[in-house]
């Protein structure tokens, strides 16, 4: 009996050095490098985009820009290293600069390693472009054209849903969609 109490002791304490362990290594996550938008609100490290489609999509966002003061920057990153999206989206928008009259911000960030993305919003942008609203473009609109790896038209299609979700022009007729079902649903990091 002693033998096998030592056995049961010795397997609790390595699963528990295990286990440990592992969540330490999760929240010691370093943060990858920030990219930087240097043409415009759209940087692309793992060239998913070719040159065509980011000068499309900077020309999109900036004409956006200049006419309403809102940012909607696209950043397609390799890997985050685990490290959280929704934290990582955050500081690509402070760390750029993407500062906007009243805080309309939004950001699309895709770990493509990961085959995860994550879409955050600034304050401004809230009232409009709820968690509700993001989880159904990034899951209804992006998801689908990622899968098919049309990463061009997945991003092209989810930024026209967010510029006319703002603008109060956008109707969703699918009526499985959170958008409908769940007003305040959470966003939560999507996998794709």
């Amino acid at each position: 009996a002693t033998m096998r109490n030592l056995f049961w002791y010795f397997l609790t304490v390595a699963g528990l050095f295990l286990i440990c362990g592992s969540s330490h290594a999760q929240s010691s996550s370093e943060r990858p490098p920030i990219p930087h938008f240097t043409t415009g609100p759209v940087v692309d490290q793992t060239g998913s985009l070719n040159d065509q489609q980011i000068a499309a999509l900077d020309r999109k966002l900036n004409t956006y820009h200049d006419s309403t003061g809102t940012w909607i920057a696209i950043a397609i990153i390799n890997s985050a290293g685990g490290y959280p999206l929704e934290d990582l989206a955050i500081q690509i928008a402070d760390s750029n600069s993407l500062k906007a009259k009243n805080n309309n911000v939004a950001i699309i960030l895709l770990s493509m390693s990961e085959h995860k993305g994550f879409i955050a919003t600034g304050y401004g942008l809230e009232p409009t472009l709820t968690d509700a609203a993001t989880s159904m473009i990034y899951h209804e609109i992006l998801v689908p054209a990622l899968r098919r790896g049309d990463v061009y038209g997945g991003l092209d299609s989810a930024t026209t849903a967010m510029v006319q979700i703002v603008g109060g022009e956008f109707h969703n007729e699918r009526t499985r969609s959170p958008l409908r079902q769940r007003p305040n649903a959470p966003s939560v990091t999507g996998v794709f």
